[in-house]
């Protein structure tokens, strides 16, 4: 995404922002890649009214265009997802909420997202150096704890916990040493074990999909094909070959 003034790229497993004015603002996507984007939309007047009194802490750009007092097209830096909004993404996308719940867990994701990437960051002593022997231990024991719970609700509260770390250091740190979030490695080590069910033929898509932790079947078939590259009903399988 780009304009005149600067030049972002959206990586997978990112979020950040932009906001139009009178001026172009154009994006690109690369041919032949998967991709999966969820877009919330503010006015600008709605979005002041959510942030009424917060004004002081919004970065300077975004509380300029909420003024009325940019001209050029505002666009964030993007940066990692946190676990938690990662996470109420996933239920979203899920299928599993009804109707009516559906709107108020939208407009609910929607403010998160906004308290992520419109404010000011705040400045914290707890830094990340090169990884010592002692951090590569915490993220060792952490895939341990994963690969073993990976089928249940995994939250990152209760990981933190049992590694003695606070939950926005273990993030970071499990980000630095895998180069992946946490609910990637996990949607990828129950995708891995999906595909391996499958390929020995002991189960047919809907019991692979509930056998790794998906309650929706469309749901799964999505992140099946965005890792895999081919929806699980014709992932290769013995029970599905055909002998010529």
């Amino acid at each position: 995404m780009y304009s005149e003034e600067a030049q972002v790229e959206f990586r997978p497993g990112t979020v950040g922002f932009y906001a139009l004015t009178d001026k172009d603002l154009r994006a690109e996507r690369i041919g032949g890649e998967y991709a999966q984007f969820v877009t919330v939309e503010w006015s600008r007047n709605a979005l002041a009214q959510e942030l009424k009194g917060l004004e002081e802490w919004l970065l300077p750009s975004v509380k300029a265009w909420l003024e009325g007092k940019r001209e050029e097209p505002l666009i964030g830096n993007p940066h990692e997802i946190s676990f938690s909004l990662e996470s109420r993404l996933e239920i979203l996308l899920s299928g599993t909420l009804s109707q009516p719940a559906l709107s108020l867990y939208a407009h609910a994701i929607s403010l998160e997202a906004a308290a992520e990437v419109l404010f000011e960051p705040m400045h914290t002593e707890e830094k990340i150096c090169p990884l010592s022997p002692a951090h590569k231990l915490i993220v060792s024991k952490a895939k341990e704890y994963l690969k073993v719970h990976f089928t249940s609700a995994i939250r990152l509260s209760d990981l933190a916990r049992y590694l003695g770390v606070s939950p926005s250091y273990l993030s970071r740190l499990f980000s630095k040493e895998t180069g992946m979030s946490i609910p990637v490695y996990v949607r990828n080590l129950r995708i891995e074990k999906a595909a391996e069910l499958l390929k020995r033929g002991d189960y047919n898509v809907t019991e692979a999909a509930f056998a790794v932790g998906y309650s929706s079947l469309s749901y799964f078939s999505k992140v099946f094909c965005q890792v895999m590259g081919c929806c699980p009903c014709v992932y290769p399988s013995p029970k599905r070959l055909v002998k010529k």
